[in-house]
């Protein structure tokens, strides 16, 4: 019995540190596949290279081995977004690629930054506009890959 509490004794002195410690406990927690930090699982993405796909709008730049999004391309040149008609839209277009908690940060007219409590990361999401000031790219990168 003795021995039986000192390793229950001993467990609990190992892995308190790792529960403690909430960086321990996020480096375990995985992006959601088809997300960006997390692994493209698209079979319809056609590969352009060993880091680059694309699906029909969508690009997708990824790391070599794992396929780790680490950018999504939305190319809406031939129908361009309305930044004030189109805001649901756009912000749905958005989020599909961010973890379900992320909140955005940051909001000005060339980026926005969003958080991922789940994951503690960043998400950047920069937009291209045309003449008529219409968003033709939404482009959502990693912001750890991005200084943020």
């Amino acid at each position: 019995m003795k021995k039986l509490m000192l390793s229950v004794a001993l467990l609990g002195t190992l892995t308190a540190p790792l529960l403690s410690n909430p960086e321990n406990v996020a480096a375990k927690v995985k992006a959601e596949k088809n997300r960006v930090y997390g692994k493209l699982k698209n079979a319809d993405a056609e590969k352009l290279s060993k880091t680059a796909y694309k699906d029909d709008y969508t690009t997708f730049g990824v790391t070599a081995k794992k396929k780790i999004i680490n950018v999504v391309k939305l190319d809406f040149t031939d129908l361009p977004l309305d930044t004030e008609l189109d805001k649901d839209t756009i912000n749905e277009h958005i989020t599909d690629w961010l973890e379900t908690d992320a909140q955005i940060t940051e909001d000005t007219a060339e980026r926005d930054v969003y958080h991922s409590d789940k994951l503690n990361k960043n998400f950047i999401v920069k937009y291209t506009r045309n003449s008529d000031n219409q968003i033709t790219m939404i482009k959502i990168m990693r912001g750890d890959v991005n200084g943020i």
